[in-house]
């Protein structure tokens, strides 16, 4: 994590500099091409943490976006990646492991030999807990939080 870290903050100079030359869209696109692709690669395993050590990264995320978008340090959070359309570091690693999860599920073609055993039905350890309703609960839990960052 500190690798992500390091390779971002070098970008807070940089992105301040172009804010004021390039057009919003420009910088939207040099946003998803230099700083989301080290956010979300790996996100399900770096971000397996405590919030407490993935704060300094959350941080560093919210301030590029601040001046990508030029906005002042009292615009809410969840406004700034509502304007992008994309998912803050902790919601991003929920959503990408659901994504796991659904596709050892019900696409498992999708992934390598050594994940299609990854995950266990809940049918074959407690018999009275169906595995759809425990992946339907987590998706929705998700969906509710990402509903409540975008209105």
């Amino acid at each position: 994590m500190d690798y992500i870290l390091n390779k971002l903050l070098k970008f807070v100079g940089i992105f301040y500099k172009l804010s004021f030359k390039l057009s919003p869209d420009i910088l939207k696109q040099l946003y998803f091409a230099f700083i989301y692709p080290y956010i979300s690669y790996g996100i399900e395993i770096y971000a397996n943490v405590c919030y407490s050590r993935l704060n300094k990264l959350i941080v560093l995320n919210n301030k590029i976006l601040r001046i990508i978008q030029r906005q002042k340090m009292t615009t809410p959070v969840k406004n700034l990646y509502s304007n992008y359309n994309c998912l803050p570091i902790p919601l991003l690693h929920d959503y990408q492991l659901l994504l796991i999860v659904h596709k050892c599920m019900f696409h498992q073609n999708l992934l390598p030999e050594v994940f299609h055993d990854y995950f266990a039905c809940n049918t074959l350890v407690h018999s009275n807990v169906p595995v759809l309703l425990t992946i339907y609960i987590c998706i929705v839990n998700l969906f509710v939080k990402v509903l409540v960052l975008h209105v």
